[in-house]
């Protein structure tokens, strides 16, 4: 772990979410912020959600070999019924190690590269501030 910078736990309940999952996750691989641990809950999905997120943990897995600064690593836990997001969202807190929690719906996605750095940067030198947020982009089908 990298003493240097804190921990940030992103959490992401999906359900049914094969159509933005990879989009959603690979832009939280992308971030230029590196110590990262990444907490996925599924809800049970039947689509092919879960095999997707497989797909993508394993394709950043030479980053997850070494310490955590290098690369985020990614937990899926596979709900056998589907809890609902906000019930999701409690079993993903108690599981988080980061000093700050970033939140994110399974259908969407963070388009600037540098948020958790920026958010990050924000909080270590505004002591006064315990939570921050970011626009919207909002995109129709």
């Amino acid at each position: 772990m990298n003493i240097n910078k804190p921990l940030v736990s992103v959490l992401i309940c999906s359900h049914n979410a094969e159509k933005f999952i990879k989009s959603t996750l690979t832009s939280v691989l992308n971030q230029t912020y590196r110590n990262i641990e990444i907490l996925i809950l599924d809800n049970d999905s039947t689509d092919n959600t879960v095999p997707i997120i497989r797909t993508l943990a394993l394709h950043s897995r030479p980053l997850l070999t070494y310490e955590v600064k290098k690369g985020p690593s990614v937990r899926l836990i596979e709900g056998k019924e589907n809890i609902g997001p906000y019930r999701g969202l409690n079993l993903l807190l108690n599981l988080a190690k980061g000093k700050y929690i970033a939140r994110l719906d399974d259908d969407d996605v963070w388009a600037d590269d540098k948020k958790i750095e920026k958010q990050v940067n924000f909080l270590e030198n505004n002591k006064d501030y315990v939570l921050v947020g970011g626009g919207v982009i909002k995109v129709d089908k």
